[in-house]
């Protein structure tokens, strides 16, 4: 008998581990990426400069972001990178980069908020938009 009151609480615990693991939220309920700039689509020409704002909200204090653009196409190809260290709950972005292409492409532009130093908890917005070459 005495070793039956020791099963009861044990298995309350295992039961309570359960419903937290089943009714876990996603990374998107905790964190949210808002790219002002550029919109999805636009077009522009050889030589204009391509506005990136935003904003990164998160109910945790996060570690920074990472903003891409890369060939839509073949992904390995980053044409421009720029990562920014701080740290906050809210962050805001605000970069440019240069249509220098020389061949037209649709180029996609990606914003990585990052959740800590280990990248288990990296939220990912990205948008495509055509850059026209000279």
């Amino acid at each position: 008998m005495k070793h039956f009151m020791y099963i009861i609480p044990i298995l309350f615990g295992l039961t309570s581990c359960l419903k937290d693991k089943q009714g876990a939220l996603s990374l998107e309920d905790h964190m949210q990426i808002q790219l002002f700039q550029p919109e999805e689509g636009e077009v522009f020409q050889h030589g204009e400069t391509i506005p990136i704002n935003g904003v990164i909200d998160a109910e945790f204090t996060m570690h920074g972001y990472i903003i891409r653009i890369m060939h839509s196409s073949y992904l390995d190809s980053v044409i421009f990178e720029h990562y920014e260290h701080v740290h906050g709950s809210s962050l805001t972005f605000s970069e440019i980069w240069i249509n220098n292409l020389s061949e037209s492409a649709d180029i996609l532009v990606e914003i990585q908020a990052v959740g800590n130093h280990y990248g288990t908890s990296d939220l990912f917005l990205s948008r495509v938009i055509h850059c026209l070459g000279e």
